[in-house]
């Protein structure tokens, strides 16, 4: 279940399944993908895109609750930001790293960053060439569902500093 009370002690996600169907409707690109899916796997996605945006970087300020389950809302400065919403941003953040965690992950459910470009075989031993993926961000963040387009989102509470944990 889908819990996405701001500043809440159970909060699992910041957009609902409702808020990500209106998102997705009509996207070319993933639109169609998103809509398949039942509302259990929808619930699974929102509830893993959101762990994963709040484990990406290390944000600047506090949490607006101590008690608050998410990394968001937060307080920078005393209030430069709301602490009684979440800003929409954060929540296309979490919706387009979905469609990142789908495109990377796809129907294997494990990620690799390589294509493999080549094999030989000679005398029984196989040897696989890979080639690394190329990102052109520029594409990827017309496109969405890539990490440019996550980071550039969420730029406002990062900082000028991008720790990965």
């Amino acid at each position: 279940m889908i819990d996405n009370t701001v500043s809440g002690t159970a909060a699992n996600s910041y957009v609902t399944v409702t808020e990500a169907d209106s998102y997705f409707e009509g996207n070319p690109f993933f639109g169609s993908q998103w809509i398949s899916k039942s509302d259990a796997e929808k619930e699974y996605w929102l509830k893993s895109s959101t762990r994963s945006l709040d484990r990406m970087y290390t944000y600047i300020g506090t949490r607006s609750d101590v008690e608050q389950a998410l990394e968001f809302p937060r307080e920078i400065n005393n209030s430069a930001h709301p602490s009684d919403i979440v800003e929409r941003r954060i929540k296309d953040a979490q919706l387009e790293l979905i469609v990142l965690m789908n495109k990377e992950l796809g129907e294997t459910g494990n990620y690799t960053d390589q294509d493999q470009e080549e094999i030989e075989v000679l005398n029984g031993l196989a040897r696989i060439k890979y080639a690394k993926k190329k990102d052109s961000r520029v594409i990827q963040r017309a496109f969405g569902g890539s990490t440019s387009t996550v980071r550039s989102l969420v730029r406002p509470w990062i900082g000028n500093r991008a720790v990965v944990r």
